[in-house]
């Protein structure tokens, strides 16, 4: 199989589906949706063959390895990334001034901060940087119109990569899901990647829960995007991903989870606080925006 063809086979796995108002949770039991996950995974290993196998996995590896390097190469001169303890200790203290918006179904999946200390100094690494950014309000009124772009989208959600634009520094970079040219509503609970930009360099991904300004139900990962990625996991193993979800005009939530192989290969998700945007020159931004 070539290169191209893998790469046919990971589209359809960079997709993540939103929680979506007709589930009801109350509806949901906690080992049934245990089983759900362990038959969702036996079914993606029994839908492509051992030489599918071989090629995804050499593509998922190269990828990995790579951006690994990009995350060293530009974040080589942050002193408190060599000392992993101080490193957790400041990500906790920072989160627990926050307030937090937590998902609907953390009884699956607790978003508590305590989680820093179970996973890897490279997913702290990213967390760090995220959090850092964070800090500036230009940074965060991007994330703004990244929203008002969502909303304005009909036909899918809105996501992409986070990049380096400089040494130390971070950035969102919007991706047209490959949903959107469909033009298709229904659509508009799912963003999707283009596999080209997988290949990109880039330290995580992220995607939006901002089909409307009140998106509080959908914070954190729903059931669809846990079993999703599940799903994902199996083939990249590892996994950086942002989730933004708007709470209200002004104010939104963000999430990480994440996967690192080599710590373990346990689903982690994170509640990193809730932000304010300036709304003032949304209108203006949108105009200049790309």
């Amino acid at each position: 199989m070539k290169k191209g063809l893998a790469l046919l086979l990971l589209t359809g796995t960079v997709l993540f589906s939103s929680y979506t108002k007709e589930n009801n949770k109350n509806e949901i039991k906690k080992d049934n949706f245990k089983g759900d996950v362990e038959i969702k995974i036996s079914r993606e290993r029994d839908t492509l063959k051992p030489k599918d196998w071989k090629y995804i996995n050499r593509i998922v590896n190269e990828v990995a390895k790579r951006d690994e390097e990009y995350l060293h190469e530009n974040t080589a001169r942050i002193g408190i990334f060599k000392d992993e303890t101080v490193l957790k200790s400041k990500i906790i203290k920072d989160l627990k001034v926050r307030t937090h918006t937590y998902g609907i179904d953390s009884l699956f999946f607790k978003e508590y901060y305590s989680q820093i200390n179970e996973l890897s100094l490279n997913q702290n690494k990213v967390i760090y940087l995220m959090l850092t950014s964070l800090r500036d309000s230009s940074f965060v009124n991007k994330i703004g119109r990244i929203i008002e772009e969502d909303i304005k989208n009909k036909y899918s959600e809105s996501g992409g990569v986070v990049n380096f634009v400089e040494k130390n520094k971070i950035n969102l970079k919007p991706v047209e899901s490959e949903l959107s040219k469909l033009r298709d509503e229904r659509n508009n609970i799912e963003y999707q990647l283009p596999s080209e930009d997988y290949l990109s360099k880039k330290i995580a991904h992220f995607h939006m829960h901002a089909s409307e300004y009140d998106e509080t139900l959908s914070a954190g990962l729903g059931i669809k995007e846990i079993l999703t990625l599940a799903k994902s996991s199996i083939l990249f193993g590892r996994i950086n991903e942002f989730i933004i979800t708007s709470l209200k005009k002004g104010e939104f939530n963000i999430d990480y989870v994440g996967v690192d192989p080599e710590k373990d290969k346990k689903i982690r998700i994170i509640d990193l606080g809730n932000y304010f945007y300036d709304t003032s020159d949304i209108k203006y931004a949108l105009k200049i925006f790309k």
